[in-house]
C-alpha cells in the first residue's frame, strides 16, 4: 500500500520507502503536530540504545523519561510481529504488577477477527500470534482500519487530536 496524500503530509523522510517503520513514524509525527506538541508520538527504534542497554532497559527507559501516558500498537497485514511481541509482553509484565497501562492497538484488515465474546483471534496463525491474542485481550481499545486514512483518523480521535 502506498501512503495517502495526507499521511504523506506527515512522513519524517518523504523519499524513503514506505514501511511499517515509516508508517509508525508518520503517525507519531502527526500526533506531535495536530496536538500543537502537547502530546508526543514516539516510536522504539534501535538507535535510540545508549551501550550496553538491552531491549527491556530501552523500553524502560524511554516510558520513564518521555511519560508515556498510552500505547499505540499498528499492525499492518504483512508486519514483522517479533518486535511488537517483545512491546506487548513488557506491557503484559505490567499488567502482572499492577500497573493497567493504557493499550489502543490497530490492525489492518484482514490480520484478525474478535469472535462473538469479543475475543481477538489472529487470521495468520505461527508468529508468535497468541501473545498478541493476550495483548489485544488487555487493550482498552482494538481497532481494524481498512486504508491508511482510516488508521490515522482513529489514531488521531484515540490521542483527543483533531486535525
Amino acid at each position: 500500500m502506498r501512503p495517502t496524500p495526507r499521511l504523506a503530509a506527515y512522513r519524517p523522510e518523504p523519499n524513503a520507502p514506505f514501511t511499517p517503520h515509516a508508517l509508525r513514524a508518520a503517525l507519531a509525527a502527526a500526533i506531535r503536530r495536530e496536538s500543537g506538541g502537547l502530546r508526543a508520538g514516539l516510536v522504539m527504534r534501535p538507535d535510540m540504545r545508549a551501550p550496553s542497554e538491552s531491549d527491556a532497559d530501552l523500553f524502560r527507559r524511554i516510558e520513564v523519561s518521555s511519560g508515556v501516558d498510552a500505547y499505540f500498537i499498528v499492525l499492518p497485514l504483512r508486519t514483522k510481529v517479533l518486535g511488537t511481541v517483545f512491546e506487548g509482553g513488557m506491557l503484559q509484565r505490567d499488567f502482572h504488577y499492577g500497573r493497567r497501562p493504557r493499550i489502543a492497538l490497530f490492525m489492518e484488515e484482514g490480520t484478525a477477527r474478535a469472535d462473538h465474546q469479543g475475543h481477538w483471534g489472529f487470521l495468520t496463525k505461527g508468529k508468535r500470534t497468541r501473545y498478541l491474542e493476550s495483548l489485544a485481550d488487555r487493550s482498552e481499545h482494538v481497532g481494524l482500519w481498512a486504508d491508511f486514512d482510516d488508521l490515522l483518523d482513529q489514531v488521531l480521535a484515540w490521542a483527543e487530536v483533531d486535525d
